[in-house]
């Protein structure tokens, strides 16, 4: 199972660049001094007795801001830029 996350980079940078994206992430996030504070509803949906999916969705305000880091996430990665979802 996955734990919860978000996607920002789709797809991901290969293992042996891991070093120089975390400089180079490092930089594009110092814009973002404080931590983000995000809303979500849960939404569920039971397929039968013993499956059950989840998931949360942000709220507009919540929405906004997570487009914008990953706009500027995406901006220093183009080669990520492939993935056919929003975040």
């Amino acid at each position: 199972m996955w734990p919860p996350h978000i996607t920002l980079l789709r797809p991901f940078v290969r293992v042996e660049d891991f070093a120089a994206a975390a400089e180079v992430l490092d930089e594009v996030l110092r814009e973002y001094p404080e931590a983000m504070e995000l809303s979500f509803k849960m939404h569920t949906v039971k397929h039968h007795d013993y499956c059950t999916s989840l998931w949360l969705v942000p709220d507009e305000e919540s929405s906004d801001k997570i487009l914008a880091l990953q706009e500027s996430v995406q901006a220093v990665f183009p080669q990520c830029k492939r993935s056919k979802y929003a975040f």
